[in-house]
């Protein structure tokens, strides 16, 4: 009952997140889907991690990636542009892991206002993505710790091939929430640790929702 109490909340934040100030049908199948898919990713993370399972949802629902990128659904499907130059590929490989792109810029949308002082992730995610990669390399893995960390660099790689492709930027950001949620449930049995980086995350989100969805 309760299992089935967290799912249903976790469906329902996710969707108001992702319909509010909707415009169109397609934002709606959109917002449907992807809050669908976030509660399949809990089914299949369950078998194997319930912990992981139930941060990697949470860390999904509230992602700033993910609730912008899931509110353009025409954007994701854009004209692609392919780079050739090993020198350019390079380039855009270590942007997508600078602190600059992931905690403070990022890269939204044409159709998203900008977004200041805002990443594609929150600054507490760099803590747990840092020790989310080292527990998932470090360790005998099960299929679901590989599929993740597999996509995880195959991923970055196609999005440095293809830097405009919206798609595998939100690709990339589904797997980097997958791998800070990893680093943040091994701290669960830390209360005081688990405290205040809750207090932590609730600030940053406020902040995040003020930005997008009511600052002019």
């Amino acid at each position: 009952m309760k299992e089935k109490i967290f799912i249903f909340s976790v469906f329902l934040f996710a969707l108001i997140l992702r319909l509010i100030n909707f415009s169109n049908n397609l934002e709606v199948l959109t917002a449907f889907l992807s809050s669908l898919m976030i509660v399949g990713i809990y089914f299949i993370i369950k078998k194997y991690d319930l912990a992981w399972a139930r941060i990697s949802v949470v860390f999904l629902v509230i992602s700033p990636w993910l609730i912008v990128f899931s509110r353009n659904p025409y954007e994701l499907f854009g004209q692609m542009k392919i780079v050739a130059s090993p020198k350019e590929i390079l380039q855009n490989y270590f942007t997508l892991f600078s602190a600059k792109y992931l905690f403070f810029s990022g890269i939204w949308p044409n159709s998203t206002k900008f977004l200041s002082y805002q990443g594609m992730m929150y600054l507490p995610d760099l803590f747990f993505l840092i020790f989310g990669l080292k527990q998932l390399l470090s360790k005998e893995k099960n299929i679901i710790e590989r599929i993740v960390i597999y996509s995880f660099f195959t991923f970055l790689v196609i999005s440095s091939i293809m830097p405009g492709s919206l798609l595998f930027t939100l690709l990339t950001g589904i797997v980097l929430v997958l791998v800070t949620a990893k680093g943040f449930a091994s701290f669960m049995e830390k209360s005081k640790i688990f405290l205040f980086f809750i207090v932590f995350y609730l600030f940053f989100f406020i902040r995040f929702l003020d930005l997008y969805f009511f600052h002019i």
